[in-house]
């Protein structure tokens, strides 16, 4: 019986110390996370689809009226606008612009962006130190995630063309889409996949992130940095027919 309350008082003071520190973690002051240009153009982005969440990722602003993001988001959504950061506002996608890597530069209306980085690409090489921005889980603001390139085994040549290259940022959810820099501020990639490596006969796991160097055309470019919105006209809705509620069905019963 002693050992068994000697158990119980070792499982009591784990359980408040563990709870203390949480509650002390919580209220003591945070660190204010630096205002980097990459952190100032990177938004969260929510799916609206006929005006109802839909998914949220990240994008990064590299123009006035121009967001870089992952293909994957829209096709999965298949939004018809977008919300950024805690804005209300709906910003209506104009043209997608894609570099078929799973990348697009969404062109949108609204007011300009003021903070937006400079399109310039960059592959990392290995064990060089990379950041990210990312609204993870859809949180907002995007948190800061650094890591390295790493050694990642893959034989393809088609992976390779597209500029295949994998990174030690834990990406979750909701980073798709987040550009990936360098130190020197270019564009090493953009998020696309999450990969789990299990370790410690599986009982441990480690996130890792493949990703894709992005490949638009300077014409592409050129456009997204010029791009001039047009005033957006709603698209037109169908007219619904409304059926005569007393007109009799014979076959009403057979349904």
């Amino acid at each position: 019986m002693s050992l068994l309350k000697r158990i119980l008082k070792i499982a009591v003071a784990v359980v408040a110390l563990t709870v203390g520190y949480q509650a002390f973690d919580h209220y003591r002051p945070q660190p204010i996370e630096p205002m980097t240009p990459q952190r100032r153009a990177s938004h969260r982005i929510e799916y609206e689809v006929k005006e109802h969440p839909a998914g949220y990722c990240t994008g990064t602003a590299i123009g006035p009226h121009a967001i870089l993001t992952a293909s994957h988001c829209l096709k999965h959504s298949n939004a018809d606008l977008i919300e950024l950061d805690n804005a209300v506002r709906d910003y209506h996608i104009e043209k997608v612009l894609t570099d078929g890597r799973d990348h697009d530069v969404y062109l949108v209306d609204g007011p300009e962006f003021t903070n937006f980085v400079k399109y310039k690409v960059r592959q990392s090489e290995i064990g060089e130190h990379v950041f990210m921005y990312g609204s993870g889980h859809a949180v907002y603001p995007p948190r800061r995630l650094d890591g390295v390139r790493v050694d990642y085994d893959d034989p393809s040549d088609v992976d390779a063309d597209a500029g295949e290259q994998a990174f030690s940022t834990p990406a979750v959810p909701g980073d798709s889409g987040s550009a990936v820099f360098n130190d020197d501020g270019t564009i090493t990639a953009v998020t696309t996949y999450r990969l789990t490596n299990e370790w410690m006969f599986g009982w441990l796991t480690t996130e890792q992130a493949l990703d894709f160097t992005p490949g638009f055309t300077p014409a592409q470019v050129d456009e997204a940095l010029n791009f001039k919105p047009t005033e957006y006209v709603p698209p037109a809705k169908d007219k619904e027919v409304l059926e005569n509620p007393f007109k009799f069905n014979p076959f009403f019963f057979l349904h």
